[in-house]
């Protein structure tokens, strides 16, 4: 428990929030009209960036449940969002449960989904800007 909290102290303080903010703020745009980098940059530099005036909106999202990699998502996208001033819950359901109510809208999202997700689940948007990832390898004797 000590090295998982170790490591998303780690993580959250290396993190550069100003991209997760300007990923964040291109998928929002993109779904409601598109817009160029450059507009969405100048929002998010301004005071009124419509993110940090929306903190008294909620997010529900979902994870997968029993996952060690996604209880440390869950600490760390907690925490990156909230450094952003959006507040946010993430409810750990199991695999197809979760991806469902993202699908359906029961929920606002899903997070720590693989790439192709996206592409198997259109009603879903994908914001590019990794905070995590995990490398798979063998071990033999």
């Amino acid at each position: 428990m000590r090295l998982l909290l170790y490591l998303c102290c780690l993580l959250l303080s290396s993190y550069n929030n100003m991209s997760f903010a300007l990923s964040v703020d291109h998928a929002v745009y993109s779904s409601v009209q598109s817009q160029d980098t450059s507009a969405i940059q100048s929002a998010t530099k301004s005071k009124d960036n419509p993110l940090k005036s929306s903190s008294g909106k909620h997010y529900d999202f979902a994870s997968i449940e029993l996952l060690i990699e996604q209880e440390v998502g869950r600490i760390v996208l907690t925490q990156v969002y909230e450094n952003i001033g959006i507040n946010i819950t993430i409810s750990p359901l199991p695999g197809k449960r979760a991806q469902y109510v993202a699908n359906t809208g029961m929920k606002d999202g899903e997070i720590m989904r693989i790439w192709t997700y996206g592409d198997e689940n259109p009603n879903t948007i994908r914001v590019p800007t990794p905070y995590y990832y995990l490398e798979t390898m063998p071990f033999v004797l």
